[in-house]
């Protein structure tokens, strides 16, 4: 079983993360997630860096197929202890990476799993082919996606030893989109 000594370890020397993840107990989310993975590179898009990312095929997305197990990928972000970026949630302690894998990232898998993104998947792939605009997708991601997710982390803060720092920048993210998600729902209204 791993614990706070090896995170940190895995923190400071690089070599020692793929090791560290391999022996990463996620048990409470295996239902609906077939793997949980280290990869040293980004290899989705996003404007700056991700800690972590479930990712599922695009035909059981598109075609609504339920049962689908996802796998999550673990970045090298995932172990910064300091980031550049206003918006970065650092993982300064176990609980923090655990409130991430587990809270978090593990909601988006079960909502893979039981296709609890239906119109969100659908955008999804009509914003790949850009046939519909971000705003509309990010607003229908953070109301289909997001929020679950947020609420499942702010649910296990205190069961997970999360820091108060990583605590408080969730729910700072979380207003921050309950605030995008107001100013722009009218976008969703043609999604009904």
């Amino acid at each position: 079983m791993l614990t706070e000594g090896d995170f940190i370890q895995a923190q400071q020397n690089p070599q020692l993360r793929k090791e560290f993840v391999s022996e990463l107990d996620w048990s409470e989310i295996k239902d609906w997630t077939k793997s949980v993975v280290y990869c040293e590179k980004q290899d989705y898009l996003f404007d700056g860096e991700v800690s972590m990312l479930t990712k599922i095929s695009l035909i059981p997305r598109v075609l609504n197929i339920k049962g689908k197990k996802s796998k999550i990928i673990i970045y090298p972000a995932s172990f910064y202890n300091s980031s550049s970026r206003v918006d970065s949630l650092i993982h300064k302690n176990f609980g923090d990476f655990l409130s991430t894998l587990i809270d978090h990232e593990g909601t988006h898998a079960k909502q893979f799993y039981f296709q609890e993104r239906k119109k969100l998947n659908l955008l999804h792939f009509l914003r790949k082919h850009k046939w519909v605009n971000l705003e509309i997708y990010v607003a229908l991601n953070v109301l289909e996606a997001e929020f679950p997710a947020w609420e499942n982390q702010t649910n296990n803060f205190s069961r997970r030893g999360s820091s108060s720092d990583f605590a408080q920048g969730v729910m700072r993210r979380k207003d921050s989109a309950r605030g995008f998600y107001e100013r722009n729902k009218y976008l969703l209204e043609q999604f009904k």
